[in-house]
């Protein structure tokens, strides 16, 4: 039984220990994920740009091809 009491406190530190690499891990990923955000909504504004440029181009290039078409037709 003194064995079984002896371990009880060690058990007892790493249990504490488990739980601050919890929180401070934890606390670490509430950081992680707000910045994480932030730069998916810099993102979303900068993709939206492209698309609409993109989008502009093909278009004129769509125009330009059944301008052709049309010509030849």
């Amino acid at each position: 039984m003194a064995e079984a009491s002896e371990s009880l406190p060690m058990k007892t530190e790493e249990l504490i220990d488990e739980a601050i690499q919890f929180l401070v891990y934890e606390q670490m990923n509430v950081g992680e994920e707000e910045r994480m955000a932030k730069g998916y909504q810099e993102m979303a504004a900068i993709n939206l740009r492209l698309s609409e440029m993109c989008f502009a181009a093909e278009s004129e290039v769509e125009q330009f091809f059944e301008d052709r078409i049309a010509e030849c037709e």
